[in-house]
């Protein structure tokens, strides 16, 4: 028996290794071939798929390269982007590594055809499963051709893995997708056994491309972003809070051309929206980042699709800028629902649900002059306070530009400003007044100190969360003192709480992941104090207000940073312009 546990492994085995690691499934193949294309200046890309991506063909008309350059670069650590490691900190290109075509060829039949523009011919090299079996000259167009048959046909273990046809080509369409957002000055081509699933103009103009990927009627619900700063320049589009997605595959994000994810950028992305969308929505962007290549490392992953960037912070706060000065601006909020059609008369309107509709109608009441019994009067703990100036200069509006007509359910106030016909969550509307104050305003919020202070139970590492924060809970009204690894002292706590009340919203805080994340602590527990506050505190649905509360409600609602979305990102008006209304009754 032999002494030695340790063995060198034979060049199959390590290069199917290698390929595991590069390329995970054909949509990995297809990155890694437009990529390639991509450094090599190519304008037009053809990407044709077959077999659920077992089949491949990647056309460009990139500069291609020499018989000698072809034979190369099917080797491993073979690459024309660089020669020392120094070079890493200046590198713009995409690949570098030189493992892409080897890693492809060792577990397919692999072709590749290319030609120089200088070449008189162009020449053709075929591997088989990793065994070069010759290459000859041919006559080819300028640039390159890449040609992969059978993928993962000497690795069942791999092949068996695959999803359906149907997955494995939505992930191939999705990379293309997201290459064609990051390169828009490129076209590009995909079909699927013959037939077209996508195919770009490559003019750059990078709005109707997303309209036209992600299929948008109106790309007014798009926001223009951009920024430049010494080092790093910022642009692209983002949606607006009612373009709501399911999950973040809508987003795509681009580093020096290169598709990229960051949780650096997806943070940045969910603080600028942190209190305009639902818990379970994310905004749909297209980000590109231009920075200095020494400023991100790009080979933190083996198929390069994360990066690290050495000054996060400011990427951070780059990326946050550039969205918050979009997103917060008056007029950024979707207001409207867009008009659609009567069917059989059923009113579908966008964003409004017909049996709403027709109860507020049936509902409808003038609006009260007086206080009835049980009604909170207008000065009431402060809560329909006068509004500030801003309410005019922000948003161009008088004071009596928005004029409350009725209510619905004592839920909702029915208002018209100018031409148009509102519908307001007076619950949602007061949460957003509320919620402004506490997290803009400097000034505390009353603080009801407990006679026997409160020991808290939590679990261990959630009170140094806490005892991080203190200041900023002390801000919003709460006195509290660490007392070990797990317990907490609850000495006081915002007014309108009750102690119980406080101990569940306190031990939720704490539990929520993120609440202590060090980048933007204050900032975070700050918006989710204020959120929870704000629903607590804000007047309820179905509790009846006087027509002046409820003037002062909307002139307040209104004088707010963001009056049409609530913290929680659900709407807050709904409004009819006199033209639809008109459409609906049939006047037009």
């Amino acid at each position: 028996m032999s002494d030695c546990l340790i063995r060198i492994l034979d060049d199959a085995t390590v290069d199917k290794i290698a390929a595991g690691e590069v390329v995970e499934r054909p949509a990995s193949v297809v990155k890694e071939l437009v990529e390639n294309s991509l450094d090599a200046g190519a304008k037009n890309i053809v990407v044709e798929v077959s077999d659920g991506g077992r089949q491949i063909r990647v056309i460009d008309d990139g500069q291609g390269m020499s018989a000698t350059d072809a034979q190369l670069a099917i080797k491993r650590h073979a690459t024309s982007k660089i020669a020392t490691v120094e070079d890493l900190l200046s590198l713009f290109s995409m690949g570098f590594r030189g493992e892409a075509l080897p890693s492809i060829a060792a577990v397919s039949r692999f072709t590749l055809l290319t030609r120089r523009r200088e070449d008189e011919y162009g020449y053709r090299l075929e591997v088989d499963f990793g065994r070069v079996k010759g290459g000859q000259p041919t006559g080819l167009a300028v640039g390159t051709v890449v040609e992969v048959d059978d993928l993962f046909g000497n690795v069942p273990a791999r092949k068996k893995f695959l999803r359906t046809d149907r997955t494995e080509i939505a992930n191939i369409s999705e990379t293309v997708c997201k290459l064609a957002l990051a390169n828009s000055e490129v076209g590009f081509r995909l079909s699927n056994n013959g037939r077209l699933l996508l195919a770009t103009a490559g003019d750059g103009d990078l709005l109707a491309l997303m309209a036209d990927i992600y299929g948008l009627d109106d790309p007014g619900q798009l926001l223009a972003v951009g920024l430049y700063e010494e080092g790093l320049a910022i642009d692209g589009w983002v949606g607006k809070p009612a373009l709501l997605k399911s999950t973040r595959r809508w987003q795509t994000l681009a580093v020096n051309r290169r598709v990229v994810q960051s949780r650096v950028v997806s943070k940045a992305i969910d603080n600028a929206y942190h209190s305009l969308l639902p818990r379970s929505g994310y905004p749909l962007s297209v980000l590109r980042i231009t920075v200095e290549p020494s400023a991100v490392d790009v080979n933190v992953h083996p198929q390069k699709c994360e990066v690290k960037f050495a000054d996060e912070q400011k990427v951070y706060r780059a990326v946050y800028r550039a969205l918050i000065d979009k997103i917060a601006r008056p007029g950024t909020m979707n207001r409207d629902p867009v008009y659609r059609s009567v069917v059989g008369g059923r009113i579908e309107v966008d964003g409004c649900d017909q049996r709403l509709i027709e109860a507020i109608v049936d509902s409808f009441v003038p609006g009260e002059t007086g206080p009835a019994s049980g009604r909170p009067q207008d000065g009431d703990t402060g809560l329909f306070a006068e509004p500030s100036a801003a309410y005019g200069e922000a948003f161009g509006l008088e004071q009596n530009d928005c004029r409350v007509v009725g209510a619905a359910f004592d839920s909702y106030i029915i208002a018209t400003k100018g031409e148009e016909l509102l519908i307001i969550d007076q619950h949602a509307a007061h949460e957003r007044i509320y919620y402004d104050r506490l997290y803009y305003e400097s000034s505390d919020p009353p603080c009801q100190m407990l006679v026997w202070p409160r020991l808290v139970r939590l679990m261990p590492g959630h009170c140094q969360i806490l005892e991080r924060h203190n200041n900023e809970l002390s801000r919003l009204g709460w006195r509290l003192t660490v007392r070990g690894r797990d317990t907490v002292s609850l000495e006081g706590i915002p007014a309108d709480l009750s102690p119980d009340e406080a101990e569940m919203l306190l031990k939720e805080l704490a539990e929520q992941h993120g609440f202590g994340d060090r980048r933007d602590g204050a900032g975070e527990i700050r918006h989710r104090l204020a959120q929870k506050l704000a629903c607590c505190y804000a007047v309820k649905a179905g509790q009846s207000l006087t027509g002046a509360a409820r003037q002062k409600l909307l002139e307040n609602l209104f004088a707010t940073r963001l009056p049409y979305t609530c913290p929680h990102g659900r709407p807050i008006i709904i409004s009819y312009s006199r033209r639809e209304l008109a459409k609906m009754f049939k006047r037009q």
